[in-house]
């Protein structure tokens, strides 16, 4: 079978929330109490980096084995 796609390793992602100016702009903008933004803010970048190191290789993973449907009738066959 012929692949038509390119193979080539997905580029490495840094932590996107700490790159982005215009998202952390918007997330002091956005969020009023600074007492808040300083209890929330070490929880936004721990997600970041999970979202560029842990979920893509478990999307990977997941779309390697896809469920599959197995049909059964009200008797279990």
């Amino acid at each position: 079978m012929k692949k038509f796609y390119n193979q080539q390793r997905a580029p490495e992602l840094n932590n996107e929330f700490l790159d982005d100016d215009l998202l952390q702009f918007y997330t002091y903008a956005f969020i009023k109490d600074k007492n808040i933004l300083r209890i929330i803010y070490p929880d936004l970048i721990r997600f970041a980096e999970k979202c560029s190191k842990v979920y893509p290789s478990l999307a990977n993973e997941a779309e390697r084995n896809k469920p599959i449907l197995e049909k059964y009738d009200a008797f279990g066959k």
